[in-house]
């Protein structure tokens, strides 16, 4: 089975934003782990016994009481209740022993930076991240949320770029009266700088 490593990278406006999230997400991703086990269980089960109706009715209903939070995001993604080879790439989304915070605190000449990192090591290398990133976005509300892998150009964490010329915008971040020259390039960015110049 091919494998690759999966990088997954999310902005907040603040950094309690950012530390909730990060509890938040643990908890998914450990329940995850658990739910893509008890998928692989039974997907591999023999073809007769998997293809009973029966025994498909029984799999989510045994899937939904396990796993409450999983069941929102399959739910959300749209692939509740159907075939259980549906779920295939939807749940291999790593440990949530590899999700880090990059809180920088605001001063009076540096903006707040309020990153979420989360890799994937050893992930099957057909896996989908674009459902959770959706799914991530719609729950967590951050700025901006991206991910990207090895085989699609995404070499490390520091290549996955939230923004256009990302390594700019976060050194015009950190000078105070540069700020500026930021507003409405990405409309996702107003909320963190207007916050800022505020201060």
């Amino acid at each position: 089975m091919g494998e690759c490593n999966y990088f997954f990278k999310a902005m907040f406006a603040t950094a309690d934003e950012a530390v909730a999230a990060e509890r938040k997400l643990r908890i998914f991703l450990t329940q995850t782990k658990k739910a893509e086990k008890f998928y692989h269980y039974h997907n591999e089960l023999p073809a007769c016994q998997r293809k009973k109706e029966l025994f498909v009715a029984e799999f989510w209903a045994e899937f939904g009481r396990q796993f409450p939070l999983v069941t929102d995001y399959i739910k959300f993604v749209g692939k509740w209740g159907g075939e259980l080879h549906d779920l295939s790439g939807l749940l291999d989304l790593g440990d949530p022993e590899e999700i880090g915070l990059d809180i920088r605190t605001g001063t009076h000449d540096r903006a707040p930076l309020n990153i979420l990192g989360h890799y994937g090591i050893g992930v099957w290398h057909f896996a989908d991240w674009e459902p959770f990133t959706k799914y991530f976005i719609e729950k967590f509300k951050p700025l901006k949320a991206v991910w990207g892998n090895e085989e699609e150009d995404c070499p490390s964490m520091d290549a996955l770029q939230l923004y256009p010329w990302e390594d700019i915008i976060l050194k015009i971040l950190g000078q105070r009266h540069l700020l500026p020259l930021l507003m409405h390039i990405d409309k996702d960015l107003d909320t963190l700088i207007g916050q800022q110049l505020k201060g």
